[in-house]
């Protein structure tokens, strides 16, 4: 249907069957096709990273869907605004410049992307920023795979350290293979490869990382610091994904 120019948004509706059936189908969709998936296991650990689109929209169903009551009436009500609304909305698209990608997390990261997103905008460079909590790493290695990323600045593959040590901003073990798969110019930094993110305070942190150095960054997420041990692990891991590309790379 999409590619005949037949199909405008898609939604879908279940529990972890209809759920794991959808998923997979609304993921090939490209970015911008609207996507709502309606579930009663939505922001469950059944919902892992690796399965969700990058840009689609997940929606608790609240009760389970054994017909029609004021409950389900008005979930599904504002169910089907939101994709009619969302399916007909057109934007015209403007001139396609070269679109870079750039990574970062926050604070000291974002002083090197206040400098460098203008330098490239004056440049004719169009710029989207990726915020490194796992999700937006695997939404840059989409992009870039589907041909839509000409270029990245990886300032912080934060997402690495946080695959090696199990940390909360995982982009899977593939972060940083798309570029070097593609042959894109890459320029990549080393930002924040001296900790990683916990979802829970120190009394869930497991046994091995019990009496490391921690700091709590908000109500959703602790920093513990990395051992010597994984931060060189973490370089090598790096350097092994960058010897790998098809095309030029600055460290």
């Amino acid at each position: 249907l999409y590619s005949r120019g037949e199909l405008d948004g898609i939604i879908a509706l279940g529990g972890t069957m209809g759920t794991s059936i959808a998923l997979p189908v609304m993921k090939v969709l490209p970015l911008g096709v609207p996507k709502l998936m309606v579930s009663t296991v939505a922001f469950t650990s059944f919902i892992r990273p690796e399965l969700v689109s990058k840009d689609l929209v997940m929606m608790q169903s609240v009760a389970d869907m054994w017909g029609l009551n004021r409950i389900t009436r008005e979930i599904l009500g504002n169910a089907a605004l939101m994709i009619a609304g969302a399916a007909g909305r057109k934007q015209v698209s403007g001139e396609k410049r070269p679109l870079i990608g750039i990574s970062t997390l926050g604070g000291a990261v974002l002083t090197y992307v206040f400098a460098a997103k203008p330098l490239l905008e004056e440049k004719g460079y169009e710029v989207a920023v990726f915020h490194a909590t796992g999700m937006q790493g695997r939404a840059l290695e989409e992009l870039i795979d589907q041909g839509l990323i000409d270029g990245v600045l990886d300032l912080c593959p934060y997402e690495i350290i946080n695959e090696l040590c199990g940390g909360t901003c995982n982009a899977g073990p593939h972060r940083m293979e798309a570029a070097a798969r593609r042959g894109i110019p890459q320029v990549v930094g080393t930002a924040a490869m001296g900790f990683f993110d916990w979802p829970g305070p120190p009394e869930t942190f497991p046994p091995q990382y019990k009496g490391r150095v921690w700091k709590k960054h908000n109500d959703l997420s602790w920093e513990i610091k990395a051992s010597s041990d994984e931060m060189t692990r973490v370089a090598e891991i790096i350097a092994g994904k960058l010897n790998n590309a098809k095309g030029p790379v600055v460290v």
